[in-house]
């Protein structure tokens, strides 16, 4: 939190893993009162920070994570890699379009996964990944490999 809001009132973008604890009021009254849900006091219990970043490098909660399983991406050159179920896309900053690929196939679980195509792998492995031009901090490190060509970088978890 330190490094993305160093100081009091800084805004930052935060994706946590964990559950919401309601917690039962403090009532003074001996009556049995319905508390209604905007009233209610709640907790966050966090799991796991899996990605965090400063507003203005981040689409954060204007992301669409439903949309996708995996989004990754690289630098030098920017390259980004869409993952859905059964398909995939890969664009690079000298592409005139994206690559596209269907009858993709998935195997690992939540924290090792590999998408592959005739032509492409994406592997996805649960780790701290920083950006190296933003500073972003995401929780998967991935790897694409396309035609021969390696491409390194960090992922973001979309449909958890």
């Amino acid at each position: 939190m330190r490094e993305f809001a160093p100081s009091p009132g800084d805004v930052f973008f935060v994706e946590l893993l964990g559950r919401r604890v309601v917690r039962p009021p403090h009532d003074r009254t001996q009556g049995a009162f319905p508390v209604p849900p905007e009233v209610q006091l709640t907790d966050a219990v966090v799991f796991e920070a899996i990605h965090a970043s400063f507003v203005m490098e981040s689409l954060g909660c204007r992301e669409q994570y439903s949309t996708f399983s995996f989004k990754a991406r690289g630098n030098e050159p920017g390259w980004m890699v869409l993952a859905e179920p059964g398909r995939m896309s890969f664009n690079a900053m000298d592409l005139a379009q994206p690559f596209l690929f269907r009858n993709v196939e998935r195997t690992g679980d939540d924290d090792n996964a590999e998408y592959r195509a005739d032509g492409m792998t994406l592997t996805v492995t649960r780790g701290w990944c920083r950006d190296t031009m933003s500073g972003e901090l995401f929780g998967w490190t991935a790897e694409a490999e396309v035609d021969g060509t390696v491409y390194r970088g960090c992922a973001v978890r979309g449909d958890l």
